[in-house]
């Protein structure tokens, strides 16, 4: 994109850079920010020198790269516990009290928990800040859901984040902890004790008045889950909207449109725009420009502020500031500038896919979309219609694409027909909804339009279903290496480039670009070749996996258990490209690249002659005399699994420590994997 400008863009890629590198390069922030100020004096100096003899213009540009480097450093390091002042996490625990929190945002709920965001404002007598994840048993006598902004007395059970116990499962806690969640605190309803004090800010009086519009939808004739749509649609909050619901929208391509983003602050952008055309006279188009920022925040704000609804909303709102200078040309360097700004304000909205995704996309249709609809003029209204949704749809999925793959490893097939059916209906389904959204909190809303309503829903969900079900339009279980995806990356960037204006130069690149991609895979699949046999952690169930030449054996003492509905299985499969997967009973003896473990079950059968397994698996709490066991196998390695009970692990770890024998909990470890 030639219109870019490059200190904005050298000065975005040096701050990601910085954000990036904290995880890998550990250093004091004392001596971070001393570095900070030194290139800082030193990029001052050379600007001055600069001025007057442009051969150190190059000097400048190195020192103005560093110098965001380490304030991308320095930004990430302040959102680490240790370095702020009164952070729940750097109290000693021992002399934790009763938790005082307020509710900050409410999640979607499990089977057996209800799940929120919370700011821990003291412990005991300690003042303190710091958010962590508060889990609420559900039970049957209460049913009540915690409100945002409302505080509450806890016992204090915080403990630490859940780790991954199996490989490449995903990493919860690590995910918690890019937004500033470190802690998790667990209590049951009949615990907690409600305060009389309660939080203040906009953010609460959007949620009671949100709360107050979600009443009012109740007392009509819709059903629940067209509720749930108009909630997502609408109001951005997504609890209700069930498992099912979801996985057939993401199957159809369509998810984006149930979460409140880009997508839908672009197109109320746009209405807006159309609303207030009257006033795009010279003098009056800052008062416009103004008159959208302002309603496109308060939408915001309606909806909660969520991070995605924040990003898409400072996007948009550079992005109509930069129409005001008259060119579109513009856009570009206003989208750069906002990503700026948020990192700026939360250098860990890097981490977060939607921000990805959402950067990507806007990016790939500000470049592509205009090429690829003037590749075919359409005179016809309605099939200009659905050509520029074809382009701008085609436009965002190019550019999303490898990232999708690299995150999620399937993409939606049928993704183009999903979105020209439904993208160019969207604006008056937004329309729409909020005329009801309103006419409901002033209980004014005609049952007629409800019925109607309601039945587009109905449809619209029907057809996702519909496109959902074509499972063979499906591409799922691919997987991408970040190699992979950047070398992908590369080639659409260079392919398109070419396309565009071809001269020998980018044809070079784009052929260089496909012999990138063609090493990277070529590496992917000689990488991970190894054979392994993996012991599962999984509660209630013993499960051993041999993997080999993209095969995967499983066994498991559950004859019922379908491998195609365990995320353990799918991470497995997905990461190491499986075309097979055979599953058969457990066996207490199993043989792997001459290697023998024997597994102990219920039963507590081991005494076996002449044989010296090199691995002994303990599941299904046998009760057996773990003394004796090692004396008759002294030179073997112990490994329990997710399925024994607790107090029998902890009886069998403190055995093997006195024998000097060692020893394996996938309850504290994660999986044993033997190669």
């Amino acid at each position: 994109m030639k219109h870019l400008n490059s200190p904005i863009l050298l000065s975005l890629f040096g701050l990601i850079i910085g954000i990036v590198i904290t995880d890998y390069f550990e250093l004091a922030i004392l001596n971070a920010f001393i570095a900070l100020l030194c290139l800082f004096s030193s990029l001052l100096t050379v600007h001055l020198i600069a001025r007057k003899r442009p051969s150190f213009s190059w000097v400048f540009t190195t020192l103005t790269f560093l110098f965001f480097i380490s304030l991308g450093y320095v930004l990430h390091k302040r959102t680490l516990p240790k370095n702020i002042t009164n952070h729940y996490t750097e109290l000693d625990q021992k002399q934790y009290g009763t938790v005082f929190l307020e509710i900050k945002e409410v999640l979607k709920p499990t089977s057996y928990q209800d799940k929120y965001i919370a700011q821990v404002l003291s412990i005991g007598n300690q003042n303190t800040t710091g958010l962590l994840l508060l889990n609420i048993n559900k039970d049957s006598l209460h049913t009540n859901i915690l409100k945002i902004g409302s505080r509450h007395h806890l016992p204090n059970t915080i403990y630490k984040l859940p780790v991954p116990r199996n490989p490449y499962q995903f990493d919860y806690g690590t995910y918690l902890k890019r937004k500033k969640i470190h802690r998790q605190l667990s209590v049951s309803f009949k615990e907690i004790l409600l305060s009389k004090s309660k939080g203040k800010g906009i953010n609460i009086w959007a949620s009671r008045f949100r709360e107050s519009l979600q009443e009012n939808l109740k007392s009509h004739r819709f059903t629940k889950e067209q509720l749930a749509i108009i909630n997502a649609l609408i109001l951005g909050q997504r609890q209700g909207i069930d498992t099912q619901l979801s996985r057939q929208y993401a199957a159809a391509g369509m998810m984006h449109i149930l979460a409140v983003s880009g997508l839908h602050i672009g197109i109320i952008l746009i209405l807006l725009r159309l609303i207030t055309r009257p006033l795009n006279a010279y003098k009056l188009r800052f008062i416009r420009s103004g008159i959208i920022i302002t309603l496109i925040w308060g939408f915001a704000i309606l909806t909660g502020l969520s991070p995605s609804v924040l990003r898409a909303a400072t996007m948009f709102s550079f992005l109509e500031a930069s129409s005001l200078l008259g060119s579109k040309k513009k856009s570009g360097n206003a989208l750069v500038i906002s990503a700026f700004v948020l990192l700026l304000l939360d250098p860990l909205l890097i981490y977060q896919v939607g921000f990805q995704l959402s950067y990507l996309a806007v990016f790939a249709i500000i470049w592509i979309q205009r090429w690829l609809s003037g590749l075919l003029k359409v005179k016809n209204r309605f099939l200009k219609i659905v050509w520029d949704t074809s382009t701008v749809t085609t436009a965002a999925q190019l550019g999303v694409l490898p990232l999708s793959l690299f995150y999620f490893h399937q993409f939606p097939g049928l993704f183009l027909l999903s979105n020209i059916v439904i993208i160019p209906l969207l604006g008056v389904l937004l329309s729409t909804g909020v005329l009801i959204v309103v006419l409901a909190g002033v209980n004014l809303l005609p049952e007629t339009l409800v019925i109607s309503f309601g039945g587009v829903i109905d449809t619209l969900n029907r057809f996702i279903g519909w496109v959902a079900s074509k499972e063979i339009f499906m591409l799922q279980h691919v997987t991408l290496s970040l190699f992979e995806m950047i070398s992908f990356y590369f080639l659409i960037a260079t392919t398109i480039s070419y396309l565009k204006k071809s001269n020998y130069s980018r044809l070079l690149l784009a052929l260089s670009a496909i012999l990138i991609c063609l090493i990277s895979l070529s590496i992917g699949n000689i990488k991970g070749k190894d054979a392994q046999l993996i012991i599962f952690h999984k509660s209630r169930q013993t499960l051993i996996g041999t993997l080999a030449n993209n095969q995967l054996h499983l066994k498991t003492n559950n004859a019922i258990w379908k491998p195609n509905n365990d995320s353990r299985i799918q991470s497995i499969r997905d990461n190491h490209k499986i075309k097979n997967i055979q599953t058969a009973l457990l066996t207490n003896i199993i043989s792997f690249n001459n290697k023998t473990l024997l597994v102990i079950d219920s039963l507590g059968v081991y005494a076996l002659k002449d044989f010296n397994p090199d691995y002994i698996l303990l599941t299904q709490s046998p009760n057996i005399n773990l003394d004796r066991l090692i004396k008759q196998y002294p030179q073997t390695v112990i490994v329990a699994d997710g399925n024994n009970y607790k107090s029998d692990i902890e009886r069998w770890k403190t055995t093997c420590r006195k024998e000097k024998i060692p020893f394996h909990s996938t309850y504290e470890k994660g999986s044993y994997i033997i190669k």
